[in-house]
């Protein structure tokens, strides 16, 4: 494993937290990631659908391309395991952040039900 592959899915992570936690109103972005990751990626349009959506958060949160670029990458280019972490981790992180907190019980809700 390179360290490129260790430190990538770390910064992944940290940006999607970044993202999602300037602007908590983005739970659909949460929604949808989740929701892809649950079907594997299955899906013809799950791509497209994470690609839009992180692109559409990006640009409420103000990142940069190549950040948005990075995280596109670790969410959909990657094995089912590093994504998985990477959404488990950003999902615990969220639940601490008190800004952050009732938008993301309301994607899991989503999720749910």
């Amino acid at each position: 494993m390179s360290k490129d592959d260790e430190i990538g899915p770390m910064q992944a992570r940290s940006d999607l937290i970044g993202i999602l936690s300037k602007y908590p109103e983005t739970t659909d972005a949460l929604v949808t990631l989740i929701q892809s990751e649950l079907n594997d990626l299955q899906e013809s349009d799950a791509v497209s659908n994470i690609s839009s959506i992180i692109a559409e958060a990006a640009l409420q949160s103000k990142v940069d391309a190549s950040t948005r670029d990075n995280l596109l990458y670790w969410l959909t280019e990657t094995t089912p395991d590093v994504r998985q972490m990477i959404l488990v981790q950003t999902i615990e992180e969220l639940l601490n952040l008190e800004n952050c907190r009732a938008s993301t019980i309301s994607a899991l809700v989503k999720i749910s039900s």
